[in-house]
């Protein structure tokens, strides 16, 4: 069904896309664990631009760094890396390195 002029949110919404482990890419990924997040990156192949300092082996990159991520790693009980190709710039292409995947935002509880 096709969205009505008074029903233009439905048009906005994007559409929810499930990894095989039923993660909605577009939820808000900071109640998955860092495994379950690499492992979405991962099977979806999500494209990231990095920063020119994530560049491996301290090499100045010559353009914008892009990467896609191939595997993830469980390293510890709380803890996963995702194993990262980078497909840009052509200098560095096809290089893998592995980025941490991590929660940046605090948690916090409520303590009495």
């Amino acid at each position: 069904p096709r969205a009505t002029s008074g029903d233009d949110s439905a048009a906005a919404r994007p559409s929810v896309q499930q990894d095989e482990a039923g993660i909605d890419l577009h939820a808000n990924l900071v109640d998955y664990t860092g495994l379950e997040f690499a492992k979405a990156l991962a099977r979806h192949s999500v494209e990231i631009g990095l920063p020119k300092h994530y560049a491996p082996n301290h090499v100045v990159p010559e353009g914008k760094m892009r990467v896609v991520g191939i595997k993830a790693k469980k390293i510890s009980s709380t803890k996963a890396v995702l194993i990262v190709k980078i497909i840009s710039p052509p200098s560095l292409k096809n290089v893998q390195m592995q980025m941490f995947c991590t929660n940046l935002e605090t948690k916090t509880t409520v303590t009495r």
